[in-house]
């Protein structure tokens, strides 16, 4: 892609060529999120810094890793914890409230999901606590899209 400065285009225009400039939106679509920056949401005392609170609501993907909450022996979900690493709420203590969140896709969608792979998920965000069977959980998706991770 060629990028063209207001010199260049006005150097365009003196010589008399046709310049022709499309239109450069904002990026749509999912913010990428890491985990760290999940890590500003204080479960103990409640505080929530400003570059956590602007996830509130907003389209994001994120990478981890699904426990099923359904016992249901294929691998499609409708609902499921997201957890930074694998085995995380299963095998091990569950992770702080803050690195996890609860995955509910929308309706009459259902999530292919493997324990221990890695995903990609994409949905709304939510700032919410929950109970679950596997520990607390700070945050809440409305989930749009799973798919695995071609970083595994």
């Amino acid at each position: 892609m060629v990028r063209c400065t207001r010199r260049s285009v006005l150097g365009l225009l003196g010589l008399g060529l046709p310049v022709v400039l499309l239109a450069q939106d904002k990026p749509q679509g999912f913010e990428n999120v890491q985990w760290m920056r999940l890590r500003g949401f204080n479960y103990k005392t409640g505080r929530i810094v400003e570059d956590v609170k602007v996830l509130d609501n907003a389209l994001i993907q994120l990478e981890g890793y699904a426990v099923p909450l359904e016992d249901d022996s294929s691998r499609e979900a409708t609902e499921f914890l997201l957890v930074s690493s694998a085995g995380a709420c299963i095998h091990t203590p569950p992770p702080p409230p803050n690195q996890i969140i609860h995955v509910k896709m929308n309706p009459a969608t259902r999530a292919r999901i493997e324990v221990g792979k890695l995903f990609i998920v994409k949905g709304r965000m939510h700032i919410a606590t929950v109970n679950s069977p596997y520990g607390d959980v700070a945050f809440q998706m409305q989930g749009m899209t799973v798919e695995r991770s071609k970083n595994e």
